[in-house]
């Protein structure tokens, strides 16, 4: 009985472990940003956070991106940007 709690304990521990060190690293979605300047919204499809908080920090084309996970721009009603 022992043998199986340790086993139980070191496989539960684990999978814990797997996800947790996983966790948000593959999830994608969409990176938005808007230009008032050029009355423009981007919009990018297939992207993680991590690629749009760069963007954000580069303040690439002048704006602020922002994240949506597990969204498309379909769904967002604005159309993919190149």
């Amino acid at each position: 009985m022992k043998i199986l709690r340790k086993i139980l304990f070191t496989t539960g521990f684990a999978c814990l472990m797997f996800l947790g060190s996983n966790c948000g690293k593959m999830s994608t979605g969409v990176c938005t940003g808007y230009s008032a300047e050029f009355n423009s919204t981007y919009c990018k499809d297939g992207w993680t956070k991590d690629e749009c908080d760069e963007w954000d920090d580069l303040e690439v084309n002048g704006v602020s991106w922002t994240f949506h996970k597990g969204q498309t721009c379909e769904e967002r009603g604005t159309p993919a940007t190149p």
